[in-house]
């Protein structure tokens, strides 16, 4: 993680960039890195979370990606992680 950190966190905010861009309720409301190698993002809109998830995984090829839809309309978990 360490070593692609930075262009990981490229990828994130490119990507809120564009779907702010597209709709401006699409945002980032903050990032948390909660443990070493660890990051933690919180969206205003459940689609950009998966976006963002998904991007990921096609820029960084190797990982596992899990989207975990919740019930009614609370928060969607979207994981990404490679070993």
């Amino acid at each position: 993680f360490t070593e692609h950190k930075e262009e990981i966190l490229n990828t994130i905010h490119n990507t809120a960039k564009q779907a702010e861009e597209r709709d401006v309720l699409n945002r980032i409301e903050r990032i948390d890195e909660t443990n070493p190698g660890e990051l933690v993002i919180f969206t205003t809109q459940n689609k950009l979370a998966m976006e963002i998830g998904k991007k990921i995984n096609d820029a960084f090829k190797g990982g596992d990606l899990n989207i975990t839809f919740s019930k009614d309309d609370m928060p969607v978990d979207v994981t990404w992680h490679r070993d």
